[in-house]
């Protein structure tokens, strides 16, 4: 299977996990590790019905399925960073006086 991990998952990963130490090799070896060995946690709806996320180790991923490849299309984090990110507040940006 080839497996494609695109740079939007490497920069979220990193963002997502606090992981600014790992080799960029290192991120998308586990990247690719999730694809593959990750059980399916739900179909994430688009026009062509193959985009999934998928949970391996306690990281989700989304992937679609296109020509025979798989993309990772990006990192969601561990399910600590997802709790937490749901409960934050929307940045309120301003309203300028112009």
């Amino acid at each position: 299977m080839d497996i494609v991990i695109t740079k939007h998952a490497i920069i979220r990963y990193r963002e997502r996990l606090f992981d600014f130490n790992s080799s960029e090799q290192e991120v998308i070896k586990f990247l690719k590790d999730v694809a593959i060995k990750g059980k399916l946690v739900c179909i994430k709806p688009n026009d062509y019905d193959n985009c999934t996320e998928v949970r391996y180790q306690g990281i989700s991923v989304v992937l679609i399925r296109e020509c025979g490849r798989v993309f990772v299309i990006t990192c969601l984090g561990d399910l600590r960073y997802r709790k937490w990110i749901k409960k934050q507040k929307p940045l309120q940006i301003p309203k300028s006086g112009i």
